[in-house]
């Protein structure tokens, strides 16, 4: 008879290396799982659009949201009734930067909108125009969005 015992089961270094392949693959479909900057920085904005329409119709006053190019958004209170989009003496409600979005960018058919208290939107121009921001990849490799704002407020994400 032999004296060695044989046990059954798996030795801590065997649990340990597939414990390890577990993590390394679960990390590879967590960041394949994860939505596109674009779509986030989309879904963001479109948040603060609407937020910004709150304001306006709370605080019984306009409410102005401007793109600032290179920096992303700022949601204010106008200041001045003759260029209401002007940032002089404007009171900074919130913003929203390009900070942490990736290579995101937007381009916007219009400088920004003002809110009226009422819900009803125009542009900075003063146009009753349909206001589209564009959401891109700056570098190429994620789906372009569109956001559309509407004379009657009504905000789309596409």
């Amino acid at each position: 008879m032999s004296d060695s015992k044989r046990t059954a089961g798996l030795s801590m270094l065997e649990i340990i290396i597939t414990l390890g392949i577990i993590a390394i693959l679960f990390g590879l479909i967590a960041n394949a799982a994860r939505p596109p900057f674009t779509t986030v920085f989309a879904n963001d904005l479109a948040a603060v659009v609407q937020q910004s329409r709150y304001e306006a119709i709370q605080s019984n006053g306009p409410v102005v949201l401007v793109h600032v190019a290179n920096k992303g958004f700022e949601v204010r209170t106008p200041s001045n009734t003759n260029s209401p989009c002007s940032t002089t003496n404007a009171q900074l409600l919130r913003s929203l930067n390009f900070t942490g979005y990736g290579t995101v960018n937007v381009s916007m058919n219009k400088q920004g909108i003002i809110w009226f208290p009422n819900g009803l939107v125009i542009a900075c121009d003063g146009t009753q125009a349909t206001v589209n921001i564009s959401v891109f990849d700056a570098a190429g490799k994620n789906k372009t969005r569109e956001i559309t704002i509407n004379s009657i407020g009504r905000v789309e994400i596409k």
